[in-house]
Order: C-alpha cells, then sequence, then structure tokens
C-alpha cells in the first residue's frame, strides 16, 4: 500500500534556477532500497539512518524532507520530493546525493551520482 501511494504523482513541483530559459528538468525523488545504517544506536532504542536527498545545479541547491529511522525510504507525493530545475546552459551537471541527517554533527554522506 506504501508503495503504491509513493507512486503517485507529486502534489506540487518546486521551481529552482528560475532565470534559467533554455529548459527544464524535472526531478522526482521516489525512493531509496537497502541504505546502510548510519547511525548509532547507543540506547537500543531502533535509532536508523534518517535519510534525505540533496542535489545541486548550477548555483541552486535543494534538498527532500528528511525521513526518520528508514533504510529504504519512501517519500510520499505531498512532501517536498519533485523539484523543476530552469536551465541556463545546455551542459550543466545536475549532482545527487543522498546523506544521513545528524543534529550535531556534520550530515554523513550514503551515496552520489552525476
Amino acid at each position: 500500500q506504501i508503495k503504491k501511494e509513493c507512486l503517485k504523482p507529486s502534489y506540487n513541483f518546486v521551481n529552482v534556477g528560475t532565470t534559467g530559459r533554455i529548459g527544464k528538468c524535472y526531478v522526482e525523488v521516489l525512493s531509496c532500497k537497502d541504505l546502510p545504517n548510519m547511525d548509532i544506536d547507543l540506547l537500543g532504542n531502533g535509532n536508523k539512518t534518517d535519510p534525505f536527498v540533496a542535489m545541486v545545479h548550477e548555483d541552486c541547491m535543494v534538498r527532500t524532507d528528511m525521513l526518520w529511522d528508514e533504510l529504504s525510504p519512501q517519500w510520499m507525493p505531498w512532501t517536498m520530493r519533485a523539484f523543476c530545475f530552469h536551465m541556463r546552459h545546455p551542459s550543466s551537471l545536475l549532482f545527487l546525493g543522498v546523506f544521513d541527517y545528524d543534529s550535531m554533527d556534520d550530515h554523513d554522506a550514503i551515496g552520489r551520482v552525476v
């Protein structure tokens, strides 16, 4: 049931880099699967990775909502998961990174792709 809900269209796309005029790149982050557990569970309360996806395109950076304690997160259509990047240059790259959110320290990098 959750997977079916995750696959529904996003409610809202966030416009990013609105000065770009040569085209648009639409990105929806739906899910990740089998992420490593980056959190230390000292108290035995089931503490797990708190993932979010960050994206950088040209001079803009955005990120999805962070999900608590999920090794296979699925972002729902009403969450911050959909972005419309306005392109200024035809050879600009889009960088995506998956991170574990840490409130007391730097976020832990899990993986990235260009």
